[in-house]
């Protein structure tokens, strides 16, 4: 309909929510056009409508696979650090909350989370 030119979708990094295990605070921002403000209560509609098939429906498999090759890619293009700064993330990882197997301390916990 011409009401959105982006949408982009993280998990809030801010407030002390990161480290949070009870929830995650998703961070929604839809840029609109001009009918797109004029139309904005639609498109709110339009977002918890597709929350709601979320919800309704079981997580596909595909998905999974994809967020998979994605990071299996981000690891292996991943930008070289130096030495103390790899120690130290390394030591990090290795402490028990973050729960890391230590077959995965290497690829930066990029992989750990993504079993299906």
């Amino acid at each position: 309909r011409g009401w959105t030119t982006g949408l982009y979708a993280t998990a809030c990094t801010m407030d002390g929510f990161e480290d949070n295990t009870a929830c995650t605070m998703l961070n929604l921002t839809i840029v609109l056009t001009r009918q797109g403000l004029q139309e904005w209560i639609y498109v709110a509609g339009m977002v918890f409508e597709y929350i709601g098939l979320l919800l309704r429906t079981e997580p596909q498999k595909w998905i999974m696979d994809e967020l998979i090759e994605v990071y299996k890619a981000q690891y292996k293009y991943a930008e070289e650090t130096d030495a103390s700064t790899r120690t130290q993330d390394l030591s990090v990882s290795m402490l028990p909350q973050w729960d890391y197997s230590p077959r995965h301390l290497l690829d930066m916990g990029l992989l750990d989370n993504l079993k299906w």
